[in-house]
């Protein structure tokens, strides 16, 4: 593992009728970017589903959700899948680097509206096989392939999907979206006609119209909205805040840092860079241990981190970091585990999990994150002592005091840097709480005059 570049996530959002696989062409078109095509309930592999709004945002949420630690995330959505995407967007309005929406910049009010009603009570008369075959007719004739074409099985879910765009979907969901929205549309595609209405509910809209393209747009000229959705991934859309964490492995308090860290990075941009830092290093030169480890128990997850961060670089030190507080099946650990608990975990007894070989939980840690399981053995050896201090001291001298776990520097988009202890966090919060704490965060350290704050 390396500290190469995340490729950016791009989450795809099909229309009506359509499934996952209308975007077939598009990881030849954008190898650098990790491409997310969904099904919508009702359409494709879930076409026996019901549709309904919250389980077609469900989906999308699952989808960005997805992502990891600093990755950028786009959102893409054509015609339906657009409007899903704005919903989304208005209800999450800082979760997405970008929003592309194409073939969705129509409010649907008015004789357009009027058309599409009727439209959806025409189907059950003339019914799904029938109408299939009509609409597939003329979508051939505007320049799709058959390999896209759909069948007649997402006809079942368009009244409801159309329904909830007629009863939710204005330009005024752009209002709170915090990220660059792109609106794409065909120059013959009728659902663009508001597309200035769009333009002026956002922050920062770009409007692209691609000559002699229609509503079919996605599947007609792909190389042209690659072009766009290649815009939208690239790193000049919205700038980042950068958080360097440095943490003792150990402790539990520090954990729970991380993970309110975790639930702010799902609704913020953010570019997380771990270091370690050691609880032993601090108290190796005090009379008396205040963390009462007589033994050195703590050198051992310190020594074992210094060794990947060493070696793999900071964000093998964050996967390790996940996985030694996380059990196989993906339960967060506490600090009240068990020696049992452990043991079992490790596939030992509880006698082996207290002697030597409890390293084991170590050793299964880093292969569960794709790390060697031989730098376990970095915890009893001195190799990377100097490497630790290095790391440590690099932290606490930000602060100008001998502190704890942990330390974090917050990088702005402008470039000021402001270094603390803490946050230090009873418990994980939700993430309305999470984005709470960040807000209040970066508004006190934003301050010239701020200098440290105690309980």
């Amino acid at each position: 593992m390396s500290d190469a570049a995340i490729p950016p996530r791009l989450v795809l959002v099909h229309g009506t009728r359509m499934d996952a696989s209308v975007w077939q062409a598009y990881p030849a078109l954008l190898p650098d970017a990790e491409l997310v095509p969904v099904d919508l309930p009702g359409h494709g592999s879930r076409h026996t589903e019901e549709f309904s709004a919250d389980s077609a945002l469900e989906t999308i949420r699952a989808a960005v959700d997805g992502r990891s630690p600093g990755q950028r995330v786009v959102l893409a959505g054509h015609s339906l899948g657009g409007y899903l995407a704005m919903l989304y967007a208005d209800r999450h309005p800082s979760a997405l680097d970008a929003l592309v929406l194409v073939g969705a910049s129509a409010e649907p009010v008015g004789p357009l509206a009027g058309v599409y009603r009727r439209f959806a009570d025409l189907l059950p008369r003339v019914g799904a096989e029938r109408m299939a075959r009509a609409s597939n007719a003329v979508m051939r004739r505007l320049g799709a392939g058959d390999q896209a074409l759909p069948g007649a099985e997402g006809y079942a879910a368009l009244p409801a999907a159309w329904e909830m765009v007629f009863e939710e979907c204005r330009a005024s969901l752009l209002e709170k979206v915090e990220c660059p929205v792109f609106l794409v549309n065909g120059q013959f595609d009728q659902m663009r006609v508001h597309v200035r209405r769009y333009v002026e509910a956002g922050h920062d809209t770009r409007v692209t119209t691609v000559p002699r393209a229609t509503h079919l747009l996605p599947m007609t000229h792909p190389e042209q909205l690659a072009e766009v959705l290649r815009e939208a991934l690239s790193d000049t859309g919205r700038q980042r805040w950068q958080v360097d964490f440095w943490l003792d492995p150990s402790c539990p308090l520090t954990r729970h840092t991380a993970r309110w860290l975790a639930l702010v990075d799902r609704q913020v941009p953010l570019e997380i860079r771990w270091h370690v830092m050691s609880l032993a290093v601090l108290n190796e030169h005090r009379a008396e241990d205040p963390e009462g480890d007589s033994e050195g128990y703590l050198w051992i997850p310190a020594r074992i981190a210094a060794a990947v961060q060493t070696t793999h670089g900071s964000a093998a030190l964050g996967a390790f970091y996940d996985a030694l507080w996380t059990t196989p099946e993906g339960r967060e650990r506490s600090s009240e585990d068990t020696d049992q608990e452990v043991a079992e975990q490790a596939g030992q007894t509880e006698q082996e999990a207290t002697g030597h070989d409890w390293l084991a939980a170590f050793h299964d840690a880093l292969e569960r994150c794709g790390l060697p399981g031989s730098l376990a053995e970095a915890g009893t050896s001195a190799e990377h002592d100097e490497a630790l201090r290095a790391s440590h001291l690099a932290g606490v001298g930000l602060v100008d005091a001998e502190v704890g776990t942990p330390i974090l520097r917050l990088t702005a988009p402008s470039g000021t840097q402001r270094a603390f202890f803490g946050p230090v966090l009873e418990a994980v919060p939700d993430e309305q709480e999470a984005l709470a704490i960040w807000h209040g965060l970066v508004s006190l350290v934003s301050a010239p005059t701020f200098r440290e704050l105690k309980s």
